[in-house]
């Protein structure tokens, strides 16, 4: 097993550099050859960090009449978990469900929708399915 170790530092939040020889096997080659480097790998990290700390929101005191958003972002059978987890949340607590998804897997979900969440209910839950 090689380590790895990554660095941020000097660089735009998200954007990392290995700082080790790569080593990688490319599907394309027909040979199957590993390909060792000494070049810097940049790798660009994916997740959005905030540029400030965000709080945490507050938590309920009870489940009990909320209202909960349960926000699908489209992955397969995330919706028969979320209304599943819906049909609980009415059960048990009485809860007041309403069900939002996000339009591709790939993707945030839009500003809008997230405000409209916001808004509207006292707690949200995102689902993944697979």
């Amino acid at each position: 097993m090689v380590r790895q170790s990554w660095s941020t530092a000097g660089r735009s939040s998200g954007e990392c550099v290995r700082s080790r020889p790569a080593r990688t096997s490319f599907a394309f080659l027909a040979t199957r050859r590993s390909l060792v480097s000494t070049e810097t790998l940049r790798v660009l990290d994916p997740r959005a960090f905030p540029e400030e700390p965000v709080a945490d929101a507050a938590r309920l005191r009870s489940l009990e009449g909320a209202t909960v958003a349960l926000l699908w972002n489209n992955r397969p059978k995330g919706d028969v978990i979320l209304r599943a987890l819906g049909d609980e949340l009415q059960s048990r607590f009485g809860a007041t469900v309403i069900f939002r998804q996000k339009l591709r897997v790939g993707t945030g979900a839009p500003e809008e929708v997230i405000a409209g969440v916001a808004k509207e209910a006292s707690a949200a839950v995102v689902g993944v399915g697979d």
